[in-house]
This record gives structure tokens, C-alpha cells and sequence, in this order.
């Protein structure tokens, strides 16, 4: 991100006459979880960067969730590649809570943002599928 995407690149969008920038973002710029690997804000200081330097040449943002604890989507650029384990599996309940969390923590910053947040994506390119029976929880209580 320090060379790939600078503050140029913003005032070069906006030079061309776009008025809005998507930012894409990982779960784990928000708050990470026990064993995940990931290095915990480094990426949410890119983020607020990106934000403040939309807001110098007045473009509105969308903010991307491309993320989600346990994996959307099972594909690499969700964060972990394999099995969709955000809405089940042994920690489904838990991801599905997590995900509801940082929702609420990223509207309360949206809220408060000095910049025009004209959408904040709940989710990015979740896989409709059905899922293996032995990752459900199929008791009945």
C-alpha cells in the first residue's frame, strides 16, 4: 500500500472527474481473534489513510468488507482458503456474532467520519452453496 496506492493516486481520481473510491478491507483490520495469523490494525491504518486522502479531494468512500472471520467464501482473497466456515462449523454461531460485531463498531465509526461514507458493504462475494452436513450443527434443542 505505501507505493501501490498513494495519496496521488486519490487526487489523480478525482482529477478524472470520479466522485467515489472503494476500499476494500480485511475483518482483521477491525479486531482479530485467537489464533488468527494476521497482524492486528496494521491495515486499518491504511484504511483510515486511504479515507483521509478521499476526503482531501472530496471523493465519498465505500468501505468493502472483502472479509469475515471464519471465510465467506473459501477463497483465498477471503482470508482463508478451504472450507466456508463463518456461518458454520464449531465456531459458526461465533463467527456469525463476530461479523455482527464489527458491524456495529464500523457504523459508530462511519458515523463519525469527517468524510462522505456513502456505503458501508456488509459483505463481499459470499458463497451460496450447500454446506457439508459434519461442519452443521443439525441438533434440535
Amino acid at each position: 500500500m505505501k507505493t501501490f496506492v498513494t495519496e496521488s493516486t486519490f487526487a489523480e481520481i478525482a482529477a478524472a472527474g470520479l466522485d467515489h473510491v472503494r476500499i476494500p478491507y480485511s475483518y482483521w483490520a477491525v479486531q482479530t481473534y485467537g489464533a488468527d495469523p494476521y497482524v492486528f490494525r496494521t491495515s486499518w491504518r491504511y484504511m483510515l489513510r486511504s479515507i483521509e486522502y478521499a476526503r482531501r479531494y472530496g471523493l465519498r468512500v465505500n468501505l468493502d468488507l472483502h472479509t469475515l472471520a471464519g471465510s465467506q467464501n473459501g477463497w483465498k482473497h477471503s482470508g482463508r482458503q478451504g472450507i466456508v466456515r463463518w456461518f458454520n462449523g464449531t465456531d459458526g454461531d461465533l463467527n456469525a456474532q463476530r461479523s455482527l460485531d464489527m458491524h456495529d463498531r464500523l457504523s459508530e465509526f462511519s458515523s463519525s467520519c469527517l468524510v462522505s461514507l456513502e456505503m458501508l458493504a456488509l459483505m463481499f462475494e459470499a458463497r451460496m452453496v450447500s454446506t457439508d452436513p459434519p461442519l452443521m450443527d443439525v441438533s434440535i434443542s
